[in-house]
Parts: C-alpha cells; structure tokens; sequence
C-alpha cells in the first residue's frame, strides 16, 4: 500500500509540476546605452525558452511585441499605432524550441511620435511581449547625447556621422548656434520652417576648391511654438555641452512645423 501510495504522490507531483507553465524568459539586447540624438538606435528582443522541449506561444492578434520609449513616466514613442476596432484580427501561434531566440530586431530612428527630436536626456526603452500565455514586459536604460557645438565640427575630419542643433536661417541653409554658424549641403524645406531649433545629423564634406557645408541626412525640429501674430518671441536653449546644459538663451520664435514620420522596421 505504502509503495502505490508513494506512486500515486509521484504521478500528482508530475502532473503538477507540468500543470504550472514555465514563464518565457525575455529580455533586451541592445549594442549600447547612450545615442546621438537621431543616431538609429538598433536592439533585440530575445526569448528564451528555458526548458528541454518546445513551448507554443499564442497571439490574438498579428503583433507580437509592442515597444514604447518612456520618460518620467510618460510615453513618447511606441510601435503598434491606436487600434481602431473596425477590422477583424486574427491571432496566430509561435513554437519556441528550447534556447533563445530573437523575436524582432528592431531600429528606431530616433523621431518620437510628435514629430520632434527627443531632449538630451534619460530614457525607458520598454519592451512587451505579447503572447497570450506568456505576456511580461522589460525594460532597458537608454540615454541621448547633447548634440555637438557647431564649433565642434570644425576638428571633425569628413565623413565622420555627428548630430548638431541650431536654429535654422530665413534661406532654410544655415543653422546657427551660440558658438558659430554652419551652411547646409542643400535646404530643409519640409517639416521645419526658418526660425525652429532644428537637430540636424549628418556630416561634414569640404571639396578642394569648393564650399565646406555639413550634409544632412536626418533632421527635425527640436522645439515647436505657434506665437500669434502680435506676439513676442519665444525664448529657445540649445542644449550643447557633456552636460547638456543651454549655451545660453536665443530670442528667437519657433513656428510650428509639419510632424515627421517614423519608421516602422
């Protein structure tokens, strides 16, 4: 008796033990903590199932994660846009064999979801995955660099990628900043107008003979205002500096600019 007994505690201890789902491991993978501000910010989000045997994930609907970008508690940035109720979506199953594994690679570009160019500064990177069985959320410190004084880009040997900030001239060409001014490859004539505090990245290129201009390939405005037309100018700090404190405060209006869309990966 006492032997069947001790069998039957033993199959309830396995049937128990199998009844409890062994939670997925997931975690965040991402080659370094601090970025310019518009420098792509690449990632993983990897799972890892901990057991010996395959494990199915279930979705309700087509999306598997969700990542937002967070600061003091707020929002500013996430993948999955608002979900308008009216289609239906079908959800999906996912085996994961035993090891980690990567569900998504991902690259931000740096643009939050107003449009605007995020402050130097201190940033969640939150990441959820989203299976039925398996929902959790984890996080990951993410910092953005103040951007690099215009003077700074004088010791900059070509080619070498940086990101500046100034405000952009009435020929939308030339960005300016306390320390010095910087004409532009070619003209920002969308999404900002003359007058914003515009984060610019890009480069510089001086051909032999010709004019040295800072190549843009990324931009937005760092600041919006909408002063009416009988208003004063609103004061703008460019932050600059390896503490990212204001150079000092520009008199300057900021008119509202266009959004800027982001990219999806």
């Amino acid at each position: 008796m006492r032997t069947i007994g001790r069998a039957l505690c033993a199959c309830a201890a396995i049937l128990l033990f199998a009844a409890i789902p062994i939670p997925v491991h997931v975690h965040i993978q991402i080659v370094r903590s601090t970025f310019d501000a518009l420098d792509d910010v690449a990632f993983r989000i990897i799972a890892d199932n901990p057991t010996s045997r395959p494990m199915t994930l279930h979705y309700s609907s087509p999306n598997e994660f969700a990542i937002e970008i967070v600061r003091n508690g707020t929002v500013l940035w996430k993948s999955i846009p608002a979900y308008n109720g009216v289609a239906h979506i079908p959800g999906h199953a996912q085996m994961l064999f035993p090891g980690a594994h990567p569900i998504v690679t991902y690259d931000w570009n740096g643009v939050l979801a107003n449009g605007l160019a995020p402050e130097p500064g201190a940033y969640i990177l939150r990441a959820t995955l989203l299976a039925n069985d398996a929902t959790q959320t984890v996080s990951a410190q993410l910092r953005i660099a103040p951007p690099l004084p215009i003077q700074g880009i004088a010791h900059l040997a070509d080619g070498v990628p940086t990101t500046i900030a100034g405000v952009l001239s009435p020929d939308a060409q030339t960005l300016t900043d306390p320390t010095g001014h910087v004409a532009l490859f070619r003209k920002l004539l969308s999404l900002v107008r003359p007058g914003d505090v515009v984060i610019a990245r890009g480069y510089m290129q001086r051909p032999r003979g010709g004019t040295q201009t800072f190549l843009v390939t990324r931009y937005a405005p760092l600041h919006r205002a909408n002063p009416g037309p009988n208003a004063s100018p609103t004061p703008e700090a460019i932050p600059c500096g390896p503490r990212a404190t204001p150079c000092r405060t520009l008199h300057l209006p900021v008119p509202t600019a266009a959004p800027t869309p982001h990219r999806s990966q």
